[in-house]
């Protein structure tokens, strides 16, 4: 599930977790701090899960997405955006689409933290390879992809983001993180 917040939440400017990856801090955490948070998802079922889970707060709102963009979210209306444990369900032009849809979401001087398994990695190139040993004809339409450090990055870069910064954590994930 992506998520995105509204004023209310102090962050850091682009503080990369290096020890380990924190994310995804769920959305029970977040809304007592921020003015809005918003759960956004390709499921609805996902989506009235979280409602479900998150029945106490008055600040929470649910967008369903088409799989591809950003578009039922205005323009400008978002100070952080994360998107974490979804690219990997994505393909690369998706996984494009997503960052460059962020930006136009994202406020100015706005937040982005996406992460994927990273190929780079002792962990992502044994899912890489248990994935590949799939036969073509068996592989599950949504099996997993990874990502490299450059493609993040190349994607940030792009779509016109500022104080990019690209980190591998846990021998496992890449981490992306820039400013609008």
């Amino acid at each position: 599930m992506a998520h995105a917040y509204t004023p209310g939440l102090k962050v850091m400017p682009c503080t990369m977790f290096r020890k380990r990856r924190l994310l995804p801090i769920p959305g029970k955490v977040l809304a007592p701090i921020c003015k809005t948070w918003t759960g956004c998802d390709v499921s609805a079922n996902m989506l009235k899960y979280a409602a479900k889970r998150l029945q106490a707060f008055s600040n929470v709102r649910f967008v369903e997405l088409s799989g591809y963009d950003l578009k039922p979210v205005a323009s400008e209306s978002m100070d952080v955006i994360y998107s974490t444990v979804v690219f990997m369900h994505l393909s690369e032009w998706d996984r494009y689409n997503y960052i460059e849809e962020a930006h136009r979401v994202l406020r100015r001087g706005g937040r982005l933290y996406v992460d994927n398994i990273s190929l780079t990695t002792g962990y992502g190139w044994k899912f890489f390879q248990a994935s590949r040993a799939i036969p073509p004809s068996d592989r599950p339409p949504q099996i997993g992809s990874t990502s490299t450090p450059q493609e993040i990055e190349v994607y940030l870069n792009r779509a016109g983001y500022k104080n990019i910064k690209v980190s591998i954590v846990d021998d496992a994930w890449v981490i992306g993180c820039a400013v609008k």
